[in-house]
């Protein structure tokens, strides 16, 4: 026997919907959802095929209570796309490029609004993860002239375990990666060119994001 109990008509294509229970039937009429062809043309794409104040969740934001239940509730699981899934995925994508106007919709959308630092950290993560999945282990480019300095540094600490460039790589925090770092003394050493003098406000700000999220001490190194 059909589990196939219930029908009605898109009410933009006239298509023939199925459901297999009543409710389901009854709610699609009360937001006078569209079939899933329909949804997903165009800009119609969002839930219920419905978008604005058309939308059931028009206006809706989620309590403090139940983003906390969301993220419990996620914590642990790994969600990663099947093969199949992928390639599903890549065959959609290709020859697709932002238009002009798609990519100055996107630019005014983000006009006026500033990344906290941690949204800026959770980018950076995020890049790194995404190179190291598609091109393997992230190797960033360093100044040999500055190894020896580091070194001498390190021994002015009497720190025995500085992880550079050129010993076991440079460490990661953050999303930032500093030229010296010794885990023994906690402590972080970068070498600073003469270019960085252009970079003071930057600077400064990763030196205290990587600060706080170590609790060390931070050594520079000018040229």
């Amino acid at each position: 026997m059909s589990m196939i109990e219930y029908k009605r008509n898109c009410p933009m294509c006239g298509e023939e919907i199925p459901y297999t229970r009543k409710s389901s039937k009854v709610r699609a009429e009360k937001w006078d959802t569209n079939c899933g062809s329909c949804a997903t043309k165009g800009k119609n794409n969002s839930m219920f095929g419905k978008i604005g104040e058309n939308n059931p969740n028009f206006g809706s934001k989620r309590t403090e209570k139940t983003k906390k239940n969301i993220s419990e509730s996620l914590k642990g699981k790994e969600h990663t796309f099947t093969e199949e899934t992928r390639k599903k995925m890549s065959e959609s994508k290709k020859g697709k490029k932002f238009t002009g106007e798609h990519k100055k919709n996107i630019s005014e959308s983000l006009k006026g609004k500033k990344l906290t630092n941690e949204h800026k950290k959770k980018c950076r993560l995020s890049a790194l993860k995404r190179i190291e999945r598609n091109k393997g282990q992230v190797i960033p480019n360093h100044n040999p002239n500055s190894i020896k300095f580091l070194e001498q540094k390190a021994k002015e600490f009497g720190i025995k375990d500085l992880q550079h460039a050129e010993n076991g790589g440079e460490f990661q925090v953050c999303g930032y990666f500093v030229d010296g770092y010794s885990k023994d003394k906690n402590i972080v050493i970068e070498y600073y060119e003469k270019a960085h003098e252009k970079k003071k406000e930057r600077d400064e700000r990763r030196k205290q994001e990587i600060i706080n999220e170590l609790d060390c001490k931070f050594v520079i190194i000018k040229e």
